[in-house]
């Protein structure tokens, strides 16, 4: 999500939640949010590896289901947070 304050751009990587739309407002509530330039990529990577990890370790079929889940997550969040093109 980019969000503007005068001339300034911010990007926040957000995760779950909803928007509410209005004619002169837009209210967004989400689970998490997190300024991108505040992502520390090592320790990105590195729950990312985890959670791969995880995935592979995985005993049954919830446990992989809440691996996965997880391991979407933060490949979402890597993503969103690579600098712009």
């Amino acid at each position: 999500m980019t969000v503007w304050s005068g001339k300034e751009e911010v990007r926040i990587a957000v995760r779950g939640g909803i928007a509410e739309v209005a004619p002169n407002r837009l209210v967004v509530l989400v689970d998490y949010a997190v300024p991108v330039e505040d992502i520390d990529r090592v320790a990105l990577d590195q729950a990312i590896r985890d959670a791969q990890e995880d995935l592979t370790d995985a005993r049954d079929d919830a446990e992989r289901s809440r691996a996965a889940q997880r391991l979407e997550q933060l490949s979402s969040l890597k993503q969103t947070s690579s600098p712009k093109q």
